[in-house]
């Protein structure tokens, strides 16, 4: 990937944006919060252009007190939402686009961190400064993390390897409408990233608005960090039911319809119209740039989405969820029966608990026979789960007596509807010779009747 240069030096117009960047991080330990607040500050050239808006538990006490003390103390603007937390912590990504709403309208970048991470070198503000409008449309995204680098063949690589720290133009998020439709903000922006180039491909002029760039970086970088234990399993356990969320066709379809209006709003800039230009066809499923001369279309960018085919390959998926996941290919050598018993686990409450069942005398097995019991623990673990379910309806009395009932009333009102046709059809067939009968009897006398007024010379009417 072509790395671009800085823009020019003094390029960032701080009467048009008061904000340099407006960094977005949610906390519940005071600690860590305020030791992240110092170390921004101190790290800033100028700190009065950084904005830093917080989201906290409306019942957390301590992060209560310490915000108005925070607020008052720290040189950067600092702002704190205090509402509920609603779902526990794999429904904080709604809170994003709570602070969004917040955010300073005057804010150049927009940066999603954890208050485990810190800028790693000071002036970097002064730094970041130089790529203010590296496009006249204001829409790109400057790439900072481990996976800078990297470029994306798959949707499914955005959940395991984003960019965990991408600094976005406030214009890319305003567009999309907000942060994220679910967790989290940086793979579903990372799946936005991934369509826009996608449409590249169709373009005779590509757009790379994926900027890495390596004069500011980040340390504390991870996910999961000191988690270990039945805590690590159960935020495992979250982040696989949120990935599926992650990667579900509505969620894919929202993120490509994103990346079309980026786009329409790349080509509406360049014909020098505005996005409030731009007519999203939510029926034809295109956003459409009007040519200013004749209103007809100028270009299109489809979003229309392959639902089922997304549906269909995500149900294979999960039985090579691990590899598909991030595994790679070791991932991949595992059998087909392990790695889906393992998804069951990480995805399933009941699968956790049939899973300690069986392995809860893994500690004194060891060397070859540990392979052995590996497989047979693994069948064993397959054949409970699948067998799970079934054994939970069958084993209910009543929904077999509902089962049978049902069963014997369609059959008894089968025999009804055969034996009401049968007796119909052969009523029928009977009644055929009398009504014949009747027929000629009715003919003889009318034939008797015209010959008798015949013979007698009368009127036949």
């Amino acid at each position: 990937m072509e790395v671009t240069q800085p823009s020019r030096p003094g390029a960032w117009d701080k009467a048009q944006y008061p904000i340099l960047v407006s960094i977005h991080i949610q906390s519940n330990k005071p600690d860590h919060f305020r030791q992240f607040c110092d170390r921004l500050a101190n790290s800033c050239v100028d700190p009065t252009r950084v904005e830093l808006i917080v989201k906290i538990d409306d019942d957390d006490e301590a992060m209560n007190e310490l915000l108005p003390i925070e607020v008052a103390r720290q040189p950067f603007q600092l702002k704190y939402i205090s509402t509920p937390l609603v779902g526990g912590f794999f429904a904080l990504w709604s809170s994003m686009n709570d602070m969004l709403e917040v955010c300073d309208p005057g804010a150049y970048f927009l940066l999603n961190l954890n208050d485990e991470m810190w800028f790693e070198d000071y002036g970097w503000d002064k730094r970041l400064e130089r790529y203010v409008g590296l496009f006249p449309d204001n829409i790109y995204r400057l790439r900072t993390s481990i996976y800078k680098y990297r470029n994306y063949c798959d949707n499914w690589e955005c959940g395991f390897a984003p960019e965990t720290s991408a600094i976005t133009t406030k214009r890319w998020i305003d567009i999309g409408g907000n942060w994220n439709p679910c967790l989290g903000p940086d793979t579903f922006q990372q799946c936005v990233a991934f369509y826009f180039n996608g449409i590249n491909q169709s373009l005779s002029s590509p757009r790379y608005r994926e900027i890495p760039i390596t004069d500011v970086s980040f340390g504390g970088e991870g996910a999961f960090l000191g988690l270990q234990g039945e805590a690590l399993r159960r935020r495992v356990r979250g982040g696989t039911k949120a990935w599926f969320r992650l990667m579900s066709p509505e969620v894919q379809a929202d993120a490509l319809k994103r990346a079309a209006k980026l786009h329409a709003a790349i080509g509406a800039q360049e014909l020098g119209l505005s996005f409030d230009d731009v007519r999203i066809d939510i029926r034809g499923r295109n956003a459409i740039v009007p040519d200013p001369r004749t209103t007809e279309p100028a270009q299109t960018f489809s979003f229309s989405f392959p639902y089922w085919r997304y549906r269909i390959r995500n149900i294979f998926r999960s039985l090579r969820f691990v590899a598909y996941g991030g595994g790679g290919r070791e991932a991949a050598k595992v059998s087909l029966l392990s790695s889906y018993s393992l998804f069951l686990v990480y995805r399933y409450d009941w699968a956790e608990d049939v899973r300690n069942e069986v392995l809860g005398h893994a500690s004194t097995i060891s060397g070859e026979q540990s392979k052995v019991t590996l497989k047979q623990r693994s069948r064993r673990l397959l054949v409970r789960s699948l067998s799970y379910p079934i054994r939970g309806a069958l084993s209910v009395p009543q929904f077999l007596g509902r089962i049978k009932a049902r069963v014997v009333g369609l059959a008894v009102g089968i025999r009804r509807l055969l034996v009401r046709s049968l007796n119909y059809v052969v009523g029928q067939a009977l009644s055929i010779p009398w009504l014949l009968s009747r027929v000629k009897s009715r003919v003889v006398r009318l034939a008797a009747g015209i010959v008798n007024r015949l013979k007698s010379g009368g009127p036949l009417g």
